[in-house]
């Protein structure tokens, strides 16, 4: 056989067994702009002696809205998508190029897990791509794609991601999902897909290539800092008159929001908290936004999901707004037995350090360590408004209030008594002015006023 017609055959192997995962990248990459790399690269499994060109995963680099990329996708049809020594280290050499030339890179899971007749060398190889991934999480924007399967250590991998955006059906599990789901009592392992997920790991989900191309698009453009001017204008001085008679969470994100837009992150799990994804005056900002409506605490599983929000933000430098409403952290037994405080002390370690701007709206309640980690001047935020109505204490009113509970049922009319204990209450030590006499609050507004105020603050804070 010639050596050209060694490479047609030897081609024609390779572009059979990747049929699917190329489709795939074609949709979402640029028309035309998939390059594949070390096309012919393989190994074998051990235990079956099988041996496929390619290894299992597709590596390459491309565009996605204009943008250059380097991506792999490993490819379910070959060996299951299984991890062994080669196919880890295609992937590693891939990371590698990413680093080198500080090229964003999207990784594409759909894995049943680990070969487990290379034995141990495929577990170094397991190794191996997690300690990349480490590295390449430092030097550039990693977007995990979660296709299929999502299994053993590639879902750690996954986890190392700045945005998991996973299929609705996709699978993602640290131990077997047959087995996970057995031990619950599931028939099947449905329970552990992405729409499942209560946790911040699923950054978004999608349902087709054509709507995962718009996210993979849209997060680009976010950690890139790119975006067309012509399209983003919103006055900066649009007020929201409807606010100043009582207003949800949602009302106030839309007259903050450019076009009263937003990106909701991780947005099935704590839904107590908003975590979101948008532009201020032009800027991109995040904000988290209490969502009272849900819960009027904090939970330990939004606490860990505002941490994770921001980091984010510290890794792009992107500013970070409050919209605070809360009476707090909510504890019990069970809170504290798996580890509030330590969510919340992370949360604190990486507020204080981040070196991103703060900006902080009390739009209700800011009681407790809802002000101290979303509002206090000792964290950070340098600049704070609170609308006209906000309550800002160290504890909630009625609490303190019970503190008294003794003396008011001696009283001669004790809910009376209750009654003006708590309004004298609010108006010496809730009331926004006085927490504003003592500098911890910038400015007191009307709620409608809140966009013209936070979009003059962003400018003066970035320097703009």
């Amino acid at each position: 056989m010639s050596h050209i017609s060694k490479l047609e055959a030897n081609s024609e192997l390779v572009k059979k067994a990747t049929t699917k995962a190329r489709a795939f990248m074609q949709d979402v990459l640029d028309a035309d702009s998939l390059v594949e790399t070390d096309v012919f690269m393989s190994g074998c499994s051990f235990l079956s002696g099988e041996e496929a060109l390619g290894e299992g995963v597709l590596t390459g680099y491309g565009l996605v809205n204009g943008n250059p990329v380097y991506f792999f996708i490993q490819n379910s049809e070959v060996m299951k998508g299984g991890v062994g020594k080669a196919h880890a280290d295609k992937i590693v050499k891939c990371m590698e190029r990413a680093i080198r030339t500080s090229t964003p890179f999207i990784s594409v899971i759909d894995s049943a897990g680990v070969r487990v007749g290379e034995g141990i060398a495929a577990m170094e190889g397991y190794s191996e791509i997690i300690a990349k991934a480490v590295e390449l999480a430092e030097s550039v924007p990693h977007i995990c794609v979660v296709k299929g399967l999502c299994v053993g250590m590639m879902s750690i991998y996954a986890a190392t991601a700045d945005f998991v955006v996973a299929a609705d059906d996709a699978v993602i599990s640290l131990n077997a999902p047959t087995v996970v789901a057995a031990r619950a009592g599931k028939s099947g392992i449905d329970c552990l897909a992405s729409k499942a997920h209560k946790s911040a790991l699923v950054s978004y989900r999608f349902s087709d290539t054509a709507q995962l191309k718009n996210k993979l698009h849209a997060l680009m453009a976010l950690v890139l800092q790119s975006h067309d001017e012509e399209n983003t204008y919103d006055d900066p001085n649009r007020v929201a008159p409807a606010l100043n008679d009582g207003a949800d969470v949602s009302s106030i994100l839309a007259a903050l929001c450019d076009g009263g837009e937003y990106d909701a992150f991780a947005e099935n799990s704590a839904k107590e908290v908003i975590c979101a994804f948008s532009k201020v005056n032009g800027i991109d900002v995040g904000i988290i936004a209490n969502n009272s409506a849900e819960n009027e605490y904090m939970t330990g599983a939004g606490i860990s999901k505002m941490t994770s929000f921001v980091e984010k933000l510290d890794a792009f430098g992107l500013p970070l707004i409050t919209l605070v409403d809360t009476k707090g952290i909510h504890t019990c037994l069970e809170c504290e037995l798996k580890g509030v405080t330590s969510k919340v002390a992370n949360f604190v370690k990486t507020i204080a350090d981040c070196g991103i701007h703060k900006l902080a709206v009390i739009a209700g309640n800011a009681i407790g360590a809802g002000y101290a980690l979303l509002a206090s001047k000792a964290l950070g935020y340098e600049y704070t408004v609170a609308f006209s109505n906000a309550v800002i204490s160290p504890v909630a009113p009625e609490v303190a209030v019970d503190l008294y509970a003794e003396d008011i049922s001696a009283q001669k009319d004790p809910v009376a008594a209750k009654k003006a204990l708590r309004d004298k209450y609010c108006t010496d030590t809730a009331n926004p002015f006085i927490t504003a006499k003592d500098g911890y609050v910038d400015n007191i507004i009307l709620p409608a006023n809140v966009r013209p105020y936070i979009s003059s603050a962003l400018l003066m804070a970035l320097g703009l």
